[in-house]
């Protein structure tokens, strides 16, 4: 299992009515049990929707379940998905 895989069967579990959700960092934390990396809170890239590197198992474990960032406020540490 790989660190990112609790964020996306989160994703895929949330009713087909939701088409937007909106997480603090910490709910993200708790749903991983783990830690984001720094990088999370301090490079807006790290939270791009790129599937095409293979050093971007975050942003797979999103698209894969259907979803994308919309919008990141690292000053608020809020980060808004939306369905695709």
């Amino acid at each position: 299992m790989g660190k990112y895989d609790p964020l996306q069967k989160f994703f895929e579990a949330l009713p087909v009515s939701i088409s937007t959700r909106t997480f603090s960092f910490i709910e993200i934390e708790q749903i991983l049990g783990a830690k984001l990396p720094g990088s999370a809170y301090d490079h807006r890239p790290w939270w791009g929707n790129q599937i095409a590197h293979l050093n971007r198992p975050q942003a797979t474990s999103w698209l894969d379940a259907g979803w994308k960032v919309e919008s990141v406020n690292q000053k608020t540490g809020e980060v808004t998905f939306i369905r695709k």
